[in-house]
């Protein structure tokens, strides 16, 4: 493996050639478009080459585990810069209409409720004391080492838990803005 890390083109070439079908299929099983795959599959890819000399192999299976994780945390950077671009022009689109119309605040509109409905569909597929957790850490009065002792767990934990519920939040909005209307 450190060989792709250290310009060998051929052990490169292998590595993209066995782990390259992995990588896409898992891009696309969190329901990114094809186009997109290829794009995030290259940063993954150019990630991979980058950090594959600090890589470390611990047992059998933990550079697949390593690779997932990095690919995963890709599709979540590209579902971010994507809803925060979304957000932007959604708030030009608002504005606008704001100032053509008064909008009615007391009824939640589509986006809300769907929202809401991720929230509570997450919140309901996690144990009790991983939403505990979350909510903990997004109200950001406690340091993870506190709200983990007040939990019984870890502080890594306590940030596992946060990034799991905030993985899949991210990604049931995904799925719910593809879907189409």
């Amino acid at each position: 493996m450190k060989e792709a890390g250290q310009n060998n083109d051929q052990s490169w070439n292998q590595l993209v050639e066995t782990y390259g079908p992995f990588i896409y299929q898992s891009i696309r099983r969190s329901g990114i478009q094809s186009a997109d795959a290829a794009d995030i599959m290259q940063i993954v890819l150019l990630e991979v080459h980058r950090s594959l000399q600090s890589f470390e192999r611990q047992h059998k299976g933990s550079f697949r585990k390593w690779l997932n994780a990095v690919t995963r945390n890709k599709v979540i950077d590209f579902c971010r810069k994507r809803n925060k671009l979304e957000e932007i022009t959604t708030q030009q689109q608002s504005d606008v209409a704001d100032s053509e119309h008064k909008i009615d605040q007391a009824i939640p509109d589509e986006r809300q409720q769907a929202l809401v409905k991720i929230l509570q569909d997450v919140k309901n597929s996690v144990s009790g004391k991983t939403w505990q957790a979350f909510e903990m850490t997004e109200a950001n009065v406690e340091t993870s080492d506190q709200i983990g002792r007040r939990l019984g767990i870890s502080a890594a934990a306590v940030r596992m838990a946060r990034r799991r519920v905030l993985l899949q939040i991210e990604l049931l909005y995904v799925q719910h803005k593809q879907k189409p209307e």
